[in-house]
């Protein structure tokens, strides 16, 4: 069986803002001053993306694929060396910790884990610390998709911590799941416990690249 082409969610040159269906752009060589991309390729096919990329956003999802994606994002400054954003999205329900490895320590790394629940809070913890970049933090992890509570996230921020989870930035989740005022409470533990802040924001903005 022949493989599935890599597909390209969004590709930016400077002052543009276009998407493409598929890598053919990058292939062709015809995208060379490219600013960021956002999607999702086949590990070899990273080299493809052009040097010149300063943000990068890639999904790492299945046993298989996701483990070799992260093994090829230690060459990271190899391949792109003025790289300054860094996102990776897991759907949590897609992998295991155990088959992922951290993450190289520059750049500056967001980390976006979907569809967590009350049932995959401690495999989104074991998945955060074991992906935590080496001697380094997170900027921010964020859970699109989640349905958790109060509850749920306070449990997710002793996870973290007892995991010595690194996070500079902070935790964002979705906002139609916990009040300002738990909001606030959680802020006010995530920073006692981790040094970190607790925001909710909407779904756009925990999916969006321009708050990078």
């Amino acid at each position: 069986m022949s493989e599935a082409p890599a597909v390209v969610l969004s590709a930016c040159k400077e002052g543009t803002k276009t998407g493409y269906p598929s890598s053919l752009p990058l292939v062709l060589g015809q995208w060379s001053d490219l600013l960021w991309f956002s999607g999702h390729l086949y590990a070899q096919h990273l080299p493809l993306l052009p040097r010149g990329l300063s943000r990068l956003y890639l999904a790492a999802a299945g046993e298989e694929e996701a483990p070799r994606l992260l093994s090829a994002l230690q060459h990271v400054r190899e391949y792109w060396p003025d790289l300054r954003y860094l996102g990776i999205h897991v759907p949590v329900s897609s992998v295991t910790a155990a088959s992922l490895t951290s993450l190289p320590p520059r750049p500056i790394v967001y980390l976006l884990l979907s569809g967590v629940g009350d049932g995959e809070v401690e495999a989104a913890c074991r998945i955060a610390a074991v992906m935590c970049p080496r001697e380094e933090s997170y900027r921010d992890i964020r859970f699109p998709g989640s349905s958790l509570g109060f509850g749920g996230y306070r449990r997710v921020l002793e996870g973290l911590g007892a995991a010595g989870v690194r996070v500079s930035g902070g935790v964002f989740v979705p906002d139609t799941v916990i009040t300002k005022a738990e909001m606030e409470e959680l802020n006010t533990f995530a920073e006692s416990l981790m040094g970190c802040g607790f925001y909710r924001y909407s779904i756009d903005v925990l999916w969006s690249r321009t708050r990078w």
